[in-house]
């Protein structure tokens, strides 16, 4: 009992050392080079079909921002590494960019899943790399809109009910093996309107 009591306050006073150096010395820094701390500095709001950061560029395509409800939609992205290196290897599960949709007047939302495995594919500096829109996403059959996400699954063409949607482009890569710190978060978005 005796030594579970002193490990007990070993315990303790352990965890209260490292909180404390925590809170002065900071988690843990991560390694920028001087040209990653400039994107880091010049990055953009994500408020837009255009995003860039940290070497990278990624953007949001629609043919159109408004569709009529029986016509197909045609979404793609774009990502481009423009950094110092003639290319570089990012590290990601499949695929490196999803393309969600997601009603902002309504319920629907067809979010981009991914494969949870690791991968790492070499992008090259200045080339584009064009990811079209691929249906993903779940429901379940208890949804209060699960008649309309099997209409949506079951149709080959992007078709979707009136209303506004957010057609979201997200980087979901790693410049780093290790993927934990050394993650490019990048989500620009563009807004579609679908009429009758």
């Amino acid at each position: 009992m005796k030594m579970v009591a002193l490990l007990l306050a070993l315990l303790i006073a352990a965890s209260g050392f490292v909180a404390d150096g925590v809170e002065r010395y900071g988690a843990g820094s991560a390694k920028v080079t001087p040209s990653a701390a400039e994107s880091i500095l010049t990055k953009p709001p994500a408020d837009s079909g255009l995003s860039s950061w940290m070497g990278f560029k990624l953007e949001v395509f629609s043919d159109k921002t408004v569709y009529r409800a029986d016509e197909p939609i045609r979404l793609k992205a774009e990502l481009v590494y423009e950094g110092a290196a003639d290319e570089i290897t990012i590290w990601h599960g499949l695929p490196y960019v999803t393309i969600s949709i997601v009603q902002q007047d309504g319920d629907f939302k067809a979010e981009g899943t991914i494969a949870t495995l690791l991968t790492s594919t070499k992008l090259k500096k200045d080339a584009v790399v064009e990811i079209p829109y691929v249906k993903s996403g779940g429901y379940s059959n208890n949804d209060r809109n699960a008649q309309e996400m099997r209409r949506f699954f079951a149709d080959p063409d992007v078709k979707l009910q009136p209303g506004v949607y957010k057609v979201t482009a997200e980087t979901q890569f790693s410049l780093d093996s290790k993927v934990i710190g050394s993650e490019v978060k990048m989500a620009p978005f563009l807004i579609i309107k679908v009429v009758r």
